[in-house]
């Protein structure tokens, strides 16, 4: 079994690739964002960086917390993204 790393993402290079530094050396591990601590397995190298694989999310990101206030004022803690039920338009209605 290979030797699980942890490191905190400093930075993403694509939307879902963070990057982790460790003695040096870059690591890319998928399906991370800057911030977060994680855990994760070396799996090969590369020209310039190391690819590792996501074992375990340890930490959140402060990126990863949002909240807004309701319409009653109260303070709802949500992901970033909220959707809203929007009728389909049709040819009849559109008229």
């Amino acid at each position: 079994m290979k030797k699980i790393l942890e490191a905190k993402v400093e930075y993403n290079v694509f939307p879902n690739k963070g990057i982790c530094k460790i003695d040096d050396n870059l690591y890319s591990i998928k399906n991370t964002i800057q911030g977060q601590t994680i855990s994760f397995q070396r799996k090969r190298k590369k020209k310039g960086f190391i690819e590792g694989k996501l074992v375990e999310k340890l930490e959140n990101s402060p990126l990863e917390t949002y909240s807004h206030k309701n319409s009653m004022g109260k303070t709802c803690p949500h992901d970033s993204i909220t959707s809203h039920w929007v009728p389909p338009t049709t040819r009849a209605n559109s008229r």
